[in-house]
């Protein structure tokens, strides 16, 4: 077992941005009328894929929350501070492309008024819309009461929002006694959360249902930041030997239980993903300066604002191809420039919406770097 790393890990905008491309490929590929058939290739098969990096972000993000929890209680901040963090980095941007979005059905109800248009179903939809329904997605609370995401890709951020309320209760339970204690009550929860998904699947509940990936980021954290491994209790050990055995026997039980559905499959290249994570560690400092990687660093760096607006836009971009009768035998060709579009739009977006509500640091940084920076300042 190494030696801890430093906090920073440069290369989390490279995965980012992978996980990214990935989510807007799925979309782009499993959203379209397209009947693959036998022709389905290598291109196809890992579009189709895509919805893995869900829980992929999952794993990031319980890196980076683990992280941001060590620093708050090092440095003595008050909790409220990591709220007002984490409320400035989700909602805004959020609730931005969430009115954006709204601009498109409105449109066409003042087209229906005007005349121009009759019966269309998405005024339907829209004209049966509440103030209610808007606040729950507003505030991200809509998958635990139970409401359809107005995005459909933001039911994964009101799980983030309740991990980050987690980890708030651990941050205000556990700090004086250290971050170390903090993350090693979170493993708790991971081997709780594994012992409901295995054995009373029916009892898993909101949001420790998707709470293993999460888990899985804490750990990595630990084991790369926390304490030399030398240092560490007998009885730390066993519990982190505990959680890595938990995960990998619910592994073995889903693709058992499931007899082998892409779902319980999606759950092995997760902690692939992680244990890759971990390998590649060391190697940060030579990745950060690849010019073949930096690519992935640049779209990383915005990758919460591609994954917010590329639902919306990927609608859009369908209509008009179909519109324009482009040819279903290039659908490679039409994915790729719709992913092209989508990443050009979301870099607008990023510095118009979501480049305003980042640290003052982290913004003065990225100020400085080129147009097509090699690399993306740390955010954890």
């Amino acid at each position: 077992m190494q030696q801890p790393h430093s906090r920073t890990y440069e290369s989390l905008d490279l995965w980012r941005g992978f996980a990214a491309i990935w989510v807007v490929l799925f979309h782009s590929m499993v959203d379209r009328d397209t009947d693959f058939g036998s022709g389905r290739n290598f291109f196809v098969e890992f579009c189709s894929w895509g919805d893995t990096a869900v829980p992929i972000f999952f794993v990031i993000s319980g890196y980076c929350m683990s992280a941001a929890a060590a620093n708050l209680i090092d440095r003595n901040h008050t909790l409220g501070r990591f709220a007002v963090a984490r409320i400035r980095r989700i909602y805004p941007p959020h609730i931005a492309v969430l009115l954006l979005g709204l601009t498109i059905p409105a449109s066409y109800w003042l087209a229906q008024q005007l005349g121009y248009i009759h019966d269309n179903p998405t005024v339907t939809w829209f004209t049966h819309l509440t103030a209610g329904h808007l606040i729950i997605n507003a505030l991200l609370i809509q998958v635990p009461l139970n409401e359809r995401s107005l995005n459909d890709v933001t039911w994964t951020l009101s799980y983030e929002v309740a991990f980050y309320a987690v980890i708030g209760l651990a941050i205000y339970a556990f700090r004086k006694q250290g971050w170390q204690r903090m993350l090693q009550v979170l493993h708790v929860v991971t081997i709780v959360a594994f012992l409901i998904t295995v054995f009373a699947p029916n009892l898993s509940f909101f949001p420790f249902n998707h709470w293993i990936g999460f888990g899985e980021g804490v750990l990595l954290f630990d084991l790369l930041c926390g304490r030399p491994w030398k240092e560490r209790s007998r009885k730390g050990k066993a519990l982190y030997g505990a959680v890595i055995l938990a995960i990998g026997t619910l592994i073995i039980v889903q693709i058992i239980r499931e007899q082998g559905s892409p779902q319980s499959w999606r759950l092995l290249l997760t902690s692939l993903f992680a244990i890759l994570f971990y390998i590649l560690r060391p190697f940060d400092a030579y990745m950060k300066r690849s010019r073949v990687l930096s690519g992935l660093f640049f779209v990383g760096g915005f990758s919460y604002s591609l994954y917010l607006i590329h639902f919306m836009m990927l609608s859009v971009l369908h209509r008009v191809a179909v519109k324009l009768h482009f040819p279903p035998q290039l659908y490679v060709a039409e994915t790729l420039i719709e992913l092209a579009i989508c990443i050009a739009i979301a870099y607008v977006f990023y510095w118009l919406v979501e480049s305003r509500f980042m640290a003052a640091k982290a913004k003065s940084v990225v100020a400085r770097q080129p147009v097509v920076p090699q690399i993306i300042p740390e955010r954890v």
